[in-house]
C-alpha cells in the first residue's frame, strides 16, 4: 500500500509577550512572525505473511513513511534561523502472532532507521529549540499477551525494549557569542526507558459490571542528548 500526503503550514501571528524559563517571568515577545511551510510525505508498506500453524502466524513488513514537524516546532526553529525539516524514516519489522480460545500473544522484533529526526534542544536561556538529527536508529522488542482465566476474567502484560540511538547527530550547544557544536554519535535517546514493563487484570461480569486493574513499571533512561543526566527509574 501507498500513500502521498501534501501538508501546508501557512501561519501569521503577533508573539506580544512570551515566557522566559531562564528567568522564570514574561517577557516581550518577538512580534510579528509568519510561518509558510509545505511538506509532501511519502508512505508505503510491504508484507508478508506464513501460516505456521492453524493457531500461529509468521510476519514480515517493511515500511517507509514521513513525519512532518507541528507548528510551533517551525516556529522555534524558525526563530533560531533553522529551517526544520520533515523526518524521513525507513521500518523492518518481524513478528509472531498466535490466538487460541484462551490466550493471545504478540511478538514483534524491529528496526527504524530514521533521517532527519526532528529533536528537541535548549539553548543557553533553557529555550526549546528544535532541530534536525543526521540519523537515529531504532532497535527493540515488544511482546504483548493476554489470558483468559475464566469467562469473566483476562489477564495479561507487555515488555518492550528499545535501544534507540543518534548514528549521527551534531548538536549546537552554544549558540552565541562563539558557537559549539558536540558530537552525540552513539548516544542514547533521551526520555526512552530501555526497559518498560505492564501487568493488567480485567474483570467482566455478565450484568455489565466491568473493572481494570493496570500497573506500569520502566527503567532507567537518560534525560538529555549529551547522555549526561539520568533518571534511574
Amino acid at each position: 500500500s501507498t500513500r502521498v500526503d501534501k501538508l501546508s503550514f501557512d501561519i501569521d501571528g503577533d508573539e506580544i509577550y512570551a515566557y522566559d524559563y531562564s528567568k522564570d517571568s514574561y517577557k516581550v515577545g518577538d512580534g510579528l512572525y509568519s510561518i509558510d511551510k509545505t511538506y509532501n510525505l511519502f508512505s508505503a508498506k510491504l508484507g508478508a505473511i506464513y501460516r505456521l500453524t492453524d493457531t500461529t502466524n509468521m510476519y514480515a513488513t517493511i515500511a517507509t513513511a514521513n513525519q512532518a514537524p507541528t507548528g510551533s516546532e517551525i516556529q522555534s526553529a524558525q526563530d533560531q534561523g533553522i529551517s526544520l525539516d520533515k523526518s524521513t524514516n525507513v521500518n523492518y519489522e518481524i513478528g509472531l502472532k498466535t490466538r487460541t480460545e484462551n490466550l493471545s500473544l504478540d511478538l514483534a522484533i524491529y528496526q527504524n532507521d530514521v533521517d532527519d529526526e526532528i529533536i528537541k534542544t535548549t539553548d543557553a536561556d533553557q529555550n526549546v529549540i528544535y532541530d534536525n538529527a543526521g540519523k537515529t536508529r531504532k532497535r527493540g522488542l515488544e511482546l504483548n499477551t493476554v489470558y483468559r482465566a475464566s469467562d469473566s476474567l483476562d489477564i495479561g502484560g507487555s515488555y518492550a525494549y528499545s535501544n534507540f540511538k543518534f548514528v549521527s547527530f551534531e548538536e549546537q550547544t552554544v549558540y552565541y557569542p562563539n558557537p559549539v557544536i558536540e558530537s552525540r554519535d552513539g548516544n542514547y535517546l533521551p526520555y526512552i526507558p530501555k526497559n518498560q514493563y505492564s501487568l493488567f487484570a480485567a474483570l467482566r461480569l455478565d450484568n455489565g459490571f466491568k473493572a481494570r486493574v493496570t500497573t506500569k513499571s520502566w527503567g532507567s533512561y537518560y534525560m538529555d542528548n549529551a547522555n549526561t543526566q539520568k533518571y534511574e527509574g
